[in-house]
């Protein structure tokens, strides 16, 4: 749990289900939230820090959520891309390596893409996933990325190299994706521009299919 500071106000009612929401400040507030506790844990994050570092005060914070486990969990709820991912079908056409490369190419760059928005998130997950089991939408996420990145290598499966594994080869690309993200995010010495993460990406799509056809047309799709 966020921890309250002794003196801090008493919460407010919570929004009243439909009322209108304050989307700007709250995206700022649930950001805020999850950056400071990738940071100094749950039991360090207080109302206080939290309130400092979104630019708002305290009241503010308990009248969009009404308590600090709602905050919790809507933070995690927000930014989460489980449903999203879900439901997305990867559209890879397997039937010929070069259009299953820029199908595979497409399914990482969106990736990274929804890493590199909220890098808060996978920053949080990583250092307090492990001890918040209550918060089974953050457990999710990993779950939603494999299972996106099986299903693209399965519809590409006609034009894989013989031997891949789909599952082995999606959590080395996943492995990538989280590197480069954190490497980034924490300013590590590492080429993150656009146009290097696009080359990092046609090499790891290369590296399993099969036949030349998969170097044609380079780029993302």
């Amino acid at each position: 749990m966020v921890a309250a500071d002794r003196g801090a106000p008493r919460p407010g009612p919570s929004k009243a289900p439909g009322a209108p929401a304050d989307g700007d400040t709250e995206t700022r507030i649930l950001s805020a939230f999850l950056r400071l506790a990738a940071e100094r844990g749950l039991a360090g994050t207080t109302t206080r820090a939290l309130a400092q570092a979104a630019g708002v005060n305290e009241v503010t914070i308990f009248r969009h959520f009404g308590d600090k486990a709602t905050l919790i969990h809507e933070a995690v709820r927000r930014f989460s891309p489980v449903d999203e991912l879900t439901a997305l079908d990867p559209a890879v056409d397997g039937g010929d390596p070069a259009r299953a490369a820029a199908g595979l190419r497409a399914c990482l760059g969106r990736l990274a893409a929804q890493l590199g928005t909220h890098p808060e998130l996978l920053r949080f997950g990583l250092s307090e996933g492990s001890r918040t089991a209550e918060l089974p939408a953050l457990l999710a996420i990993p779950q939603a990325v494999l299972g996106f990145l099986r299903r693209a290598l399965e519809q590409a499966r006609p034009s894989l190299r013989t031997g891949v594994d789909p599952e082995a080869v999606a959590l080395q690309w996943i492995g990538m994706l989280l590197v480069t993200t954190l490497m980034r995010d924490t300013g590590q010495p590492l080429d993150t521009s656009p146009e290097a993460t696009d080359r990092r990406i046609d090499a790891a799509v290369r590296l399993v299919l099969r036949g030349a056809g998969a170097d044609e047309g380079g780029g993302r799709a």
